[in-house]
């Protein structure tokens, strides 16, 4: 008798345990959406986007400095991505904050991301069928590398891409910055 009080204690003890984990796991992530959006929505990222949506109007070009603002702005998107396909934070939140001013900062920053993935080497287009599926790895083996980005800012793009399917989804006009 005393046994199975014993198991019966340690199980509960053991299921609380695992959900306080999941608990701390979940607000975790949710801090490290909320940094990243509270840098998303700052001042500094806001400017940087309006010279890389203004440089794109106008066709001027821009100085270094404001390159290396405009390139933080675009890895806080490949962060944000990050934490999507990794599920850390429901697509559905991400996207309904960020989905046009994604899109519009893809746009309008392609050529330069394109023009650094040649510089790095890495593959211009990244493997579709690896975006369609997720970031889930065959169940009982091990993720291996190539199940994770491996160009610059594919987050990022995968990101847009799915404010893509959103604007579609809805049957809504797909922004632009011209």
């Amino acid at each position: 008798m005393v046994d199975w009080i014993q198991v019966l204690v340690i199980a509960a003890t053991a299921a609380i345990m695992y959900w306080q984990l999941r608990a701390i796991r979940d607000a975790t992530a949710l801090q490290g959406f909320l940094s990243i959006a509270q840098a998303l929505n700052g001042p500094e990222s806001r400017r940087a986007r309006g010279l890389l949506f203004r440089s794109r109007r106008t066709g001027e070009s821009l100085k270094e400095d404001d390159w290396e603002s405009i390139e933080r702005v675009l890895v806080l998107f490949d962060e944000l991505g990050c934490l999507v396909n990794l599920e850390f934070v429901p697509e559905r939140l991400a996207i309904e904050m960020y989905w046009d001013v994604a899109i519009k900062c893809w746009d309008a920053s392609e050529e330069w991301i394109m023009a650094r993935r040649s510089e790095r080497g890495s593959p211009q287009s990244i493997d579709r069928k690896r975006v369609t599926q997720g970031f889930k790895f065959i169940p009982g083996r091990q993720p291996r590398a190539e199940n994770y980005p491996d160009t610059f800012l594919e987050n990022f793009e995968i990101l847009v891409w799915r404010c893509e399917r959103y604007c579609r989804d809805r049957g809504i006009v797909r922004p632009t910055i011209y």
